[in-house]
């Protein structure tokens, strides 16, 4: 286990829209604020209730791929500059290494599996049974587009 994992398990875990926030800022680290024509120094967005989650995930979701569709082999080589650096400075007890853009594309579905994975588990220990959410699925159900406005799948 990485040196700061278990000062990261200690972690008091906040309310489900702030948990939320938190994924947010890591998807929309991804694209500058530009992107959503928002000052640099903007504040972050923070949720109440997860009706605005959906609704803040579900403007940015074209927003986000737009501007992924633009980015050319050169731009997502590039450095990019962590808005949580210092956070992660305490973490590790050292400042990170430098990441480029495209390591970073790599890690937003990456670390949405490893929460679908801990939401799973949590729905089957209430005895629920969660829905399949398998990219291969995905695939084999044609590519359905995203459902915003049902609560069931």
């Amino acid at each position: 286990m990485p040196p700061f994992a278990s000062r990261y398990l200690e972690r008091p875990v906040g309310s489900m829209p702030e948990r939320h926030s938190a994924d947010a800022g890591a998807i929309e680290s991804v694209a500058p604020v530009s992107t959503r024509n928002e000052p640099a120094n903007a504040a972050f967005p923070t949720f109440e209730d997860m009706t605005q989650v959906r609704n803040w995930g579900r403007s940015y979701y074209d927003e986000i791929f737009s501007y992924l569709e633009r980015l050319s082999d050169e731009e997502i080589s590039q450095p990019m500059r962590l808005p949580w650096a210092e956070l992660v400075t305490k973490q590790l007890g050292r400042a990170p290494a430098p990441i480029t853009i495209s390591e970073t594309m790599l890690q937003v579905p990456l670390h949405s599996l490893y929460h679908r994975g801990q939401i799973n588990a949590r729905l089957r220990e209430v005895g629920g049974e969660p829905p399949t959410v398998d990219y291969i699925v995905w695939i084999w159900l044609e590519k359905p587009a995203a459902n915003w406005d049902s609560t069931e799948q």
